[in-house]
């Protein structure tokens, strides 16, 4: 029989979004500017966590390293429920 527990994820640590959000505008837009689909970059970063997928553009690649990438799940899924716009 399966287990019928829901588990918890989330560590409780919650960076600062506001400074995230900045600098997610930047990597996009470093990631733009180079000609690449910015949905393409990210998502093969995302699920590799291969750094290669994200420019140097803008210091795109070195802003995306500051975070983790369970945080910027975090941060894309949160905006996505919540409607705005990143």
């Amino acid at each position: 029989m399966q287990n019928e527990q829901t588990e918890c994820f989330g560590s409780g640590f919650h960076p600062d979004y506001q400074q995230l959000s900045g600098d997610f505008l930047k990597i996009c837009s470093g990631i733009r500017e180079k000609g690449y689909r910015v949905s393409d970059q990210l998502i093969g970063y995302l699920l590799s966590r291969d750094p290669s997928y994200i420019t140097k553009n803008n210091d795109a690649r070195k802003l995306i390293l500051k975070y983790d990438v369970d945080i910027l799940l975090d941060f894309l899924i949160q905006n996505y429920l919540n409607g705005k716009e990143i």
